[in-house]
C-alpha cells in the first residue's frame, strides 16, 4: 500500500476539468478547488474501501486525478482504457459519484454545477 498526494491528485482532476471542457488558461474558485478536493478523496476512499487498499497499485497520483475527471463525466478515455490492474472496478467507482459539469462565472473563474 502506498500514500497517494491528494494535492497532486486534485491538482490532475482540474487540469483535465478545465482541457476536457474547452477552457484554457482560466483558473478555478477557491469552492471548486475546494469541492474537487473533496471529490478526489472520497473517490479514493470509496474505491479503497470498496476493492481494497491496494486497488490504485500501478497507478500514479495524477492518473487517477485525470482518469477520475474523464471517466466520471463519460468521455471516451479514462480508467478502463490503460490496460492497467484494476481499471474495470475503478470506472465502476468513478461511476458512482456520477457527472459534474465546468461553467464561467462574470469574473472568468471556473466553477463546478
Amino acid at each position: 500500500m502506498r500514500d497517494i498526494v491528494l494535492s497532486t491528485v486534485t491538482e490532475a482532476y482540474l487540469e483535465c476539468a478545465a482541457w476536457a471542457e474547452g477552457f484554457a488558461g482560466e483558473d478555478f474558485t477557491d469552492d471548486a478547488y475546494g469541492q474537487a478536493a473533496d471529490d478526489c478523496l472520497d473517490f479514493i476512499e470509496y474505491a479503497k474501501d470498496t476493492y481494497g487498499e491496494n486497488v490504485f497499485d500501478g497507478w500514479d497520483d495524477a492518473q487517477i486525478g485525470h482518469d477520475f475527471w474523464l471517466t466520471r463525466n463519460g468521455h471516451g478515455a479514462g480508467f478502463w482504457d490503460r490496460g492497467f490492474a484494476r481499471g474495470d472496478d475503478l470506472t465502476e467507482a468513478a461511476k458512482t459519484f456520477g457527472p459534474v459539469d465546468v461553467v464561467m462565472d462574470d469574473d472568468g473563474m471556473l466553477y463546478f454545477l
